[in-house]
C-alpha cells in the first residue's frame, strides 16, 4: 500500500460520519479521488458519484461498484439531569460500550464518555447483567445549564479513539466498516490509471448503509447500471469465530454466494481472482448478503451484481480490526474485473 494511500485511509478512520451525516467522508474522498476520474459529484442524498468514462463509441454499458461511507454510531434522545441520553444508530454490542470515549456534534465538537449508571439507578430487572444502550448515559464533564445550550435532541455522537497499527500490516479504528473498502475501491482507480476502458465505470461511495440502504438505492437507479459489485467487510475470524462464518485476516477478500448474487457476476470475479493471483474465498450466505446489495438489484429491471467483502474483525465496534493487504487484494481483484469488461461480458451472465 502506497503511504499517500494510507495517508487517506487514516484520515477516513478519524472523520466522524455516522449514516445520515456522511458529508466530511465524502469530502475527503473527492479530495483524494479527482485526480483519478473524469467526472466527480455529490447526489442529492449525499452519494459521491465518480466516473471513469470508457473509449469506446458509445452508448456504452456501466459497471457500478459501491461502497458505503457511513459508520454506526449514536443520536442524542435526551438528556438527563446534566448527562446525555443516546440511542443507537445501527447495532452494537452493549457490553462493549461503557468506557468509551466519543465526541457528541452539537453546536461545537464535545468529547464525552460513556457510562453507566450506578446499579441504584438502574431497574431491578437489569439485575447485574449487560446495560442495555437506553439506560447508558454519556457524561460530558460540563454543569447542566452549558449542555442545555450546546446539545440538542438528535445531535450525532461518534467514537472518538484514534487509528493505530497492532502490527505492520494490521490496522484497528472505529469505522472501518466500511472506511476499509472505500480505500480498496481508490486501489482499484490507482490500478486502472492509464488503461482504456471498454465500459464506463461509475464507483459511488454511498449514504445510510447502517440504516436504510437508501444511498445505494438510489446509485442503482440514476447511474443505469448494467451491472454491479458492492464492496463491504466480512466477519473476520477471532477466538472462537465458528470456521464457517467468519474468514482469516490475511486471507482475501471473500466472494459471496447468495440469493442476492448473480451467479454469471459470481464467476467473473472468480475468474478476474484467478487471472491477478488474488486469494478469494467463497462466503455461503443463504438469503441475503447483509450488505447494501438490497437496496441495488431491484433497479431498474434488475441489477446483476455481485459482493466482495474483506475479513473485518470485531464488527460494530470501536475496535475493528483489518489487515491492509486484504485491502490492497481487494482492490486490484476490482481493476481486474473493470479491465476485463467487454462486449461479451453481458452475455456470459445469461442463465438460459
Amino acid at each position: 500500500m502506497t503511504d499517500d494511500l494510507l495517508d487517506l485511509l487514516m484520515d477516513l478512520l478519524r472523520l466522524p460520519g455516522i449514516s445520515g451525516h456522511e458529508g466530511l467522508v465524502a469530502a475527503r474522498l473527492q479530495e483524494s479521488w479527482a485526480p483519478l476520474v473524469d467526472e466527480l459529484h455529490v447526489d442529492l442524498l449525499g452519494n459521491l458519484v465518480a466516473t471513469r468514462n470508457g473509449v469506446t463509441p458509445g452508448p456504452r454499458p456501466t459497471m457500478l461498484i459501491t461502497a458505503h461511507m457511513d459508520s454506526v454510531g449514536f443520536i442524542v434522545r435526551g438528556i438527563l439531569d446534566g448527562f446525555v441520553q443516546v440511542s443507537q444508530v445501527g447495532r452494537f454490542d452493549d457490553r462493549l460500550l461503557p468506557g468509551q470515549s466519543v465526541t457528541v456534534h452539537g453546536a461545537r465538537p464535545i468529547p464525552g464518555l460513556i457510562v453507566a449508571p450506578a446499579r441504584a439507578g438502574l431497574p431491578e430487572k437489569i439485575g447485574g447483567g449487560v446495560v442495555p444502550t437506553k439506560y447508558l448515559l454519556v457524561d460530558l464533564g460540563l454543569p447542566a445549564g452549558e449542555i442545555q445550550r450546546v446539545v440538542k435532541v438528535g445531535d450525532s455522537l461518534s467514537f472518538d479513539n484514534p487509528p493505530r497499527f497492532l502490527a505492520d500490516d494490521v490496522i484497528c479504528g472505529h469505522s472501518l466498516d466500511n472506511r476499509a473498502s472505500l480505500a480498496a475501491l481508490e486501489v482499484c482507480l490507482k490500478a486502472l490509471a492509464g488503461i482504456e476502458l471498454k465500459w464506463d465505470l461509475v464507483m459511488a461511495a454511498t449514504v445510510q448503509e447502517e440504516t436504510t440502504a437508501y444511498g445505494a438505492q438510489s446509485a442503482g437507479h440514476t447511474t443505469g447500471p448494467a451491472a454491479a459489485i458492492v464492496v463491504d467487510v466480512t466477519y473476520g475470524r477471532a477466538y472462537a469465530e465458528p470456521e464457517n462464518e467468519s474468514f482469516p485476516l490475511g486471507g482475501g477478500p471473500t466472494n459471496a454466494w447468495s440469493a442476492e448474487v448473480h451467479p454469471g457476476v459470481y464467476r467473473e470475479i472468480e475468474a478476474a481472482a484467478e487471472r491477478a493471483g488474488v486469494a478469494l474465498t467463497r462466503e455461503i450466505l443463504p438469503s441475503d448478503t447483509g450488505t447494501e446489495a438490497r437496496g441495488i438489484l431491484i433497479g431498474g429491471a434488475g441489477i446483476p451484481l455481485g459482493v466482495l467483502s474483506i475479513p473485518l474483525r470485531y464488527m460494530h465496534n470501536p475496535v475493528e480490526v483489518v489487515m491492509l493487504s486484504d485491502i490492497r487484494q481487494t482492490g486490484l481483484l476490482l481493476a481486474e474485473v473493470v479491465a476485463g469488461l467487454d462486449d461479451e461480458f453481458l452475455r456470459r451472465l445469461a442463465l438460459d
